[in-house]
């Protein structure tokens, strides 16, 4: 027992000299992180998919949503969220993790990796911005929805192959920017053609866009308003900062 005594205190002074409990290299301090890669798995892949696509939220491994989106666009939503939906605002500023430098790196690193010359065949891109395109009017959406979605996504009784977009507690996720962004550029990984392509020979114009969010907005549950400017706040900014080089694309 008193050999055992004493050998407890050299275990402890060799232990201690050799570092054991003690972290071998200096940790990577959160901020100091900068590699697109990481930053989007970390903090955007469980919505937006592990390489950008089918994932839950919007599709930005697109490379026509990057045509229709600027980079100022994409810093903004990223930087201060969208209100009323689950998208949440990630700069430090506004008390997410990421630095301004961390949310220009991911904006940076999007257009780098995913964006690439997109053929319009001729037809000419909508307006992206809510607060920019034609004012909707629901009455009209509501045909334009029976012509133009009805097939995949149901109306009343009728079931379509895809998901009910016209279920309020979808709507109560989904902002009026999301919809126009999503009736524009489609989900091609979840088998949802663009605005051209929905029925052969009809292009939907920016109006038609616009009267289909507007029916859909109208089908949100009863007294329920999303966020003030929820659907607007992002789309342009008065903010100049990382990113804003950029004239936005009409």
């Amino acid at each position: 027992m008193k050999a055992a005594a004493a050998a407890l205190p050299l275990i402890a002074l060799l232990g201690f000299n050799s570092g054991c409990g003690k972290p071998t290299g200096q940790a990577k301090q959160p901020e100091a992180v900068m590699d697109f890669h990481q930053l989007f798995s970390e903090n955007c892949s469980a919505c937006h998919g592990v390489s950008g696509q089918k994932g839950a939220g919007p599709r930005l491994n697109d490379p026509l949503y990057l045509a229709l989106v600027t980079k100022q666009d994409l810093y903004n939503v990223i930087e201060k969220g969208r209100p009323g939906t689950p998208m949440p605002a990630f700069a430090q500023s506004s008390g997410g993790p990421l630095a301004e430098k961390q949310i220009q790196a991911i904006v940076d690193g999007i257009e780098k990796d995913w964006a690439k010359p997109v053929n319009l065949q001729g037809a000419a891109l909508p307006v992206y911005s809510i607060a920019k395109a034609p004012q909707g009017d629901a009455k009209r959406g509501q045909a334009q929805y029976m012509r133009n979605c009805m097939m995949c996504h149901g109306f009343g009784s009728f079931k379509g192959m895809a998901g009910p977009i016209t279920d309020p507690n979808y709507l109560a996720l989904a902002s009026d920017q999301y919809l126009r962004t999503t009736a524009i550029v489609g989900r091609i990984d979840w088998g949802m053609p663009d605005w051209r392509h929905r029925i052969p020979g009809h292009v939907m114009n920016d109006q038609d866009i616009s009267d289909v969010v507007a029916w859909l907005a109208s089908q949100r549950p009863k007294g329920y308003m999303m966020a003030e400017n929820q659907s607007t706040n992002n789309s342009s900014s008065n903010r100049s900062g990382p990113g804003s080089e950029r004239e936005p694309k009409q």
